[in-house]
């Protein structure tokens, strides 16, 4: 653990402490530090910024009442995030019974940006490796957006999903292998990003 990331765990358990004996003030601060990493994880399952919005927000307060049963010296984003990922997915899976969800995956994913030829290049490279990712089974995408997305370490990334830091490795390695399979097969162009997928060391 980095000497920085030992500073904030301690000043999250002073203020998380403070917290849960009812500060108002010490969570708001938790929320300040915090709220753009769950911003991005909850955007990454819903593709949404203002049901991500939404997200983040009932996170954060399923959190506030979860206070009580949180180690103050556990480290607060995995566990926070887990939180935050619990919301999208429930979130997800309500919206896509009633059909929405998936056509607003779909506006997202096909959204050709204007600007220079490259810029576009690049946009419709990201896009078609997010639309990739959405094939993928849920497990397959919670490791792969904790791990390269949010670039949670992966003992983080075990914490977040409840599991050890070599179980975390290995579906991150099985998740990898997935992406590769499901790029090969629909997306061809993209074969030299998913073997880059492989070599990143976060």
């Amino acid at each position: 653990m980095t000497e920085e990331r030992s500073s904030a765990d301690a000043r999250d358990g002073e203020d998380i402490r403070a917290a849960a004996e009812g500060d108002l003030e010490a969570f708001g601060r938790v929320v300040e530090r915090y709220q753009h990493v769950a911003l991005r994880a909850a955007w990454l399952v819903v593709r949404d910024e203002a049901t991500a919005q939404d997200v983040c927000q009932e996170a954060f307060l399923r959190a506030h009442r979860s206070l009580a049963r949180f180690r103050a010296d556990a480290p607060f984003r995995p566990w926070l995030l887990t939180i935050v990922t619990n919301v999208a997915r429930n979130t997800v899976r309500a919206e896509s019974r009633r059909g929405g969800m998936w056509s607003r995956l779909t506006r997202t994913v096909r959204l050709v940006q204007s600007g220079p030829e490259r810029a576009v290049e690049r946009a419709e490279g990201r896009d078609a490796l997010l639309e990739a990712i959405a094939l993928l089974p849920g497990e397959d995408q919670d490791v792969i957006h904790l791990r390269y997305f949010l670039e949670l370490p992966e003992a983080e990334v075990g914490d977040a999903l409840g599991i050890p830091t070599g179980t975390a490795k290995s579906r991150l390695n099985r998740a990898r292998r997935h992406l590769r399979e499901v790029i090969a097969a629909h997306y061809p162009d993209l074969v030299p990003a998913a073997l880059a997928v492989e070599d990143v060391d976060v």
